[in-house]
This record gives C-alpha cells, sequence and structure tokens, in this order.
C-alpha cells in the first residue's frame, strides 16, 4: 500500500487479481477436503508467485482450475508487445483479462520473493532463538507512516488558513449545558444497561455455563502433526511414484530423502510444477 502497488490506476495489483491469485494456488496446492494450513499457504504463496510461475508463458484460469499458455488461449488476444505482463482470465468474462493493466507486476513479484526470503529468515530465527514476543510478519506488515501523518497536517493547516482568509468562523464547540431546571442525560451511559449493584462488584456473578464456547488452541505438537499430514498428503497426489512410501504423515526430512530433494526449496519447487503439469 505505501509503495502504491494496490493502485491499479498506477499500474499496481487489484484486490480481486489478489484474490484470483490466492484461490489458484488453493485449487492447485490444497487437496480437496483438506483444511489447508494457513502459515504454509502464506508462505507457499509468495514462493510460487515470487520464484516459481512463469508469467511470460502461462496465464491463470479459475474454471476449470488450471495454468494455460498464453499464445494457446483463444479467447482473449495474446499480446505480445508486453509479454512479461501477468495474465488472469476473468471467471466471469473468458475474453478478459483482470491483470493486464498491471505493469509493476516485476516488482510486486520482487516484493514476493523478498517476502518469502524475509520470512523464511524469521522462522528460521525463531526456531533458533525460541518463543519471542516479535511477531513473524513484522518484517511484512511493518512500514513508515510518517508521510501519510505529515500529510493530514499539511491538510489541516491549509484548510485553517483558508478559514482566516475568508473569515469564516471556526466550527462551533457543542455546549452540554441545557435549558434551566433540565437534567441532561449522561452520555457516557446513556442506553447502556445499568450495573446490578446488588452483585459484587456491581457484576453478576458468572456460573461458568454461559461462557462463549471458544476453539482449543492448538499445541505446538499438534500444529507439527497437522503439517505433517498435510505434507504427505501433497506428496501422494503429485508424486504417485513414491505415494505408497508414504504413509499418513511424513516429516520434512522424511519427505526429502522419498522424493530425492537435496533441498526444502528444490522439492517445492518440483511439486510446484508438477502441480502445474497436472491441470494443463
Amino acid at each position: 500500500m505505501i509503495r502504491g502497488l494496490s493502485d491499479v490506476a498506477f499500474g499496481g495489483l487489484g484486490g480481486f487479481s489478489i484474490i484470483c491469485l490466492v484461490t489458484s494456488l488453493i485449487q492447485h496446492h490444497v487437496p480437496p477436503g483438506q483444511v489447508p494450513n494457513l502459515g504454509y499457504l502464506l508462505l507457499n504463496f509468495f514462493y510460487f508467485y515470487g520464484h516459481v510461475f512463469n508469467k511470460q508463458e502461462i496465464a491463470i484460469r479459475l474454471e476449470p482450475p488450471s495454468f494455460v499458455r498464453k499464445d494457446q488461449y483463444t479467447p482473449f488476444h495474446y499480446n505480445s508487445d508486453k509479454p512479461n505482463r501477468l495474465a488472469i482470465v476473468d471467471p466471469n468474462k473468458a475474453d478478459n483479462n483482470i491483470s493486464g493493466g498491471t505493469a509493476e507486476i516485476d516488482l510486486i513479484f520482487r516484493c514476493f520473493s523478498n517476502a518469502y526470503s524475509q520470512l523464511s529468515a524469521r522462522m528460521a530465527e525463531r526456531q533458533d532463538a525460541g518463543t519471542t514476543s516479535k511477531s513473524l510478519l513484522v518484517d511484512l506488515l511493518g512500514g513508515d507512516f510518517e508521510a501519510y501523518g505529515q500529510q493530514r497536517e499539511r491538510l489541516r493547516r491549509i484548510y485553517s488558513d483558508r478559514l482566516v482568509q475568508n473569515k469564516q468562523p471556526l466550527p462551533p464547540t457543542v455546549s452540554l449545558s441545557g435549558p434551566p431546571g433540565v437534567a441532561l442525560p449522561n452520555i457516557a451511559t446513556a442506553g447502556r444497561k445499568q450495573p446490578d449493584m446488588s452483585q459484587p462488584n456491581g457484576r453478576k456473578v458468572s456460573s461458568g455455563k454461559d461462557k462463549p464456547n471458544t476453539l482449543p488452541k492448538l499445541t505446538k505438537g499438534q500444529r507439527r502433526d497437522r503439517a505433517a499430514k498435510d505434507r504427505a498428503s501433497r506428496l501422494k497426489t503429485l508424486r504417485p511414484d513414491i505415494a505408497t512410501k508414504v504413509g499418513e504423515r511424513v516429516t520434512m526430512e522424511d519427505a526429502m530423502q522419498l522424493g530425492g530433494y537435496e533441498s526444502t526449496q528444490e522439492m517445492d519447487l518440483d511439486l510446484a510444477r508438477r502441480a502445474r503439469g497436472m491441470s494443463l
């Protein structure tokens, strides 16, 4: 937002296009019926679009879910003069490319790549140092909003100066005094149910039965178990040659060994390519 990369009028990536990118990722990377791991999806989003997706040759189609070659997709004309532009087939109008005007897509995808690197590094630091109060997303969501404050202050000064130049009075202050003999309602408590002062501290003693139902927080072991199940399901889907060797759960190390990968990046890249190939 600070860089203006979400402003379509200036070549940014609009909200609808981002929704389509997320939807396509889920369609290809989350097996039907599986509850996705949102943290893994976020990391995979940055990695796939920042490192893997070939926007020069491939267009994204949501219905049916697939990746199609730009030069072979006939409903809309392939703009060979701008091969680097992102192409997303409008799910409501097959001959419309909803992201063709995203002139800053190279910069946007580089931001995705940097986000993957920063988030991966932050996760590695967290694993080495243990629990910390600093958010994993601080490098992605943090920003310097001082320019916004300066702009607001500048607009406020312009407004005040024009009032003085035009000799217009400042907006009147609101008086809280009413007519003689008429008590004004307490605006701080108006419309609010008054506490039952017959109870301790003016509060009703709860029996414990009226507490809202809350989902139990997953433990570290439960989160690890869910990730192992998701990983096993993805391997079975995209690597049928080793499906019989993959159990219900598989660790990252075992997945790399079974698949013959030397690094997690190599595994993610290969599985992403296989997912793309299955949809062509």
